[in-house]
């Protein structure tokens, strides 16, 4: 553990964060199996690989930070009533994420925690932007 930082963020907040990248992961690869128009899986492929390594790098803050085991629950089969559902839950969530991100980015005092976040909510933002086009495209057709 490196106490060279003033920590701010909790660990159970980072541990939320951590499981609710878990069930992003879950909840987009059921939209790319519920599509087969190859833009939108293009699409939601690069959002998925981008949440996997938030995933990673959230799950490695919170190692550098508080060392020890993640007491992870084991997350719940998402459950998607629809394709289009499913996208606008997205775009909700993303723009949620991306609120969230950037206050920890500019209020804690934690240069690694503010990296992380900083780095995450870009990616965020273009996430509800995709999934946005997603969402009026398929309202489209």
């Amino acid at each position: 553990m490196n106490n060279n930082y003033q920590i701010h963020i909790p660990p159970g907040m980072l541990l939320r964060v951590i499981e609710a990248k878990q069930n992003s992961i879950m909840i987009y690869d059921k939209l790319l199996m519920m599509t087969s128009d190859q833009e939108n899986i293009g699409l939601i492929r690069v959002i998925l690989q981008d949440e996997i390594n938030h995933l990673n790098g959230f799950t490695n803050l919170y190692h550098n930070l508080f060392g020890g085991q993640l007491n992870l629950s084991d997350p719940a089969a998402p459950y998607v009533i629809s394709f289009l559902s499913g996208i606008k839950s997205a775009v909700v969530h993303e723009l949620n994420n991306y609120y969230f991100y950037n206050n920890v980015s500019f209020t804690d005092q934690n240069q690694k925690v503010r990296h992380a976040f900083i780095r995450a909510l870009a990616d965020e933002n273009r996430h509800a932007i995709s999934f946005n086009y997603i969402y009026t495209k398929s309202l489209e057709n």
